[in-house]
């Protein structure tokens, strides 16, 4: 039978699919199931399993928490997303589960620690958004706030984008409902090295099938970018120009925030 701590862990895989989910259990982080294989392999460490109900075994391992930043570092070296859950709460007699959330998610995109960063090297996150034959790209680097989207129409415009992708060197790309709908540029970017490619749905939550659609994608995104700038702002920098760069960026934020689950004024 699934205990209540383990149901409490399958919530959270949930609504974290595409990261590797770093349980705190006491004094350690610990990982389950393909999320324990992946990072026992990746940071070389002991897999073992644990009881899971009916004789089965769940594969698992841990890391001590104190140590726990040097492990996420390598895990993101290699290009995984790594979800924090903590408790935020002391056990207390009687109770059968601590309450547990998800503080923050660490994506090659989104370090801020300098000790994860190289010197003299931007870490941009961008992302893209696809019209007709124009394509619109945004670019954050999160460390610095450094913030800048354009466009590219007519025949070559997937090709000048991805060259100017390439030419950013970009740890990670969020790839929107309009970008699954462009496979030249979907194989474009998968063929760009160190490059993480994330696929998200309209409101830039993860998305487990990595092809989705929403036509409210472009409401949400310019509604994140005016409340995050606010309209004149937005025209006083020539923005408005950009459409579909203003989509990319719109989406960024909304990523970004949603990763990060901290302020973002200094962007």
């Amino acid at each position: 039978m699934t205990t209540p701590m383990m149901r409490q862990y399958t919530a959270m895989k949930a609504q974290h699919p595409d990261a590797i989910l770093m349980f705190r259990l006491g004094d350690f982080y610990e990982m389950f199931n393909e999320d324990a294989k992946t990072a026992a392999k990746i940071l070389e460490i002991t897999l073992t399993s644990r009881e899971a109900g009916r004789g089965e075994r769940m594969p698992m391992c841990g890391v001590p928490h104190h140590a726990a930043h040097t492990y996420i570092g390598r895990l993101i070296e290699a290009g995984y997303k790594v979800a924090i859950c903590e408790q935020m709460e002391p056990p207390r007699p009687g109770r059968k589960v601590v309450r547990r959330e998800v503080v923050r998610v660490i994506t090659p995109g989104t370090i801020l620690e300098p000790e994860f960063l190289e010197e003299k090297r931007n870490n941009y996150l961008i992302a893209l958004a696809a019209q007709g034959k124009t394509v619109g790209l945004a670019m954050l680097d999160v460390s610095t706030g450094e913030f800048a989207i354009t466009e590219a129409g007519g025949e070559r415009a997937e090709e000048v984008i991805l060259a100017e992708v390439g030419s950013l060197g970009a740890k990670e790309c969020v790839v929107t409902p309009s970008i699954v709908e462009n496979p030249r540029l979907v194989q474009g970017l998968r063929s760009l090295s160190g490059l993480t490619t994330t696929f998200v749905d309209d409101k830039a939550q993860p998305a487990v099938s990595g092809a989705c659609g929403g036509s409210s994608q472009g409401v949400s995104a310019k509604k994140a970018l005016i409340d995050h700038f606010g309209s004149l702002s937005l025209e006083g920098s020539g923005c408005m120009e950009y459409p579909l760069g203003m989509q990319a960026a719109g989406v960024l934020l909304l990523y970004v925030s949603g990763t990060q689950m901290t302020s973002l004024s200094y962007i």
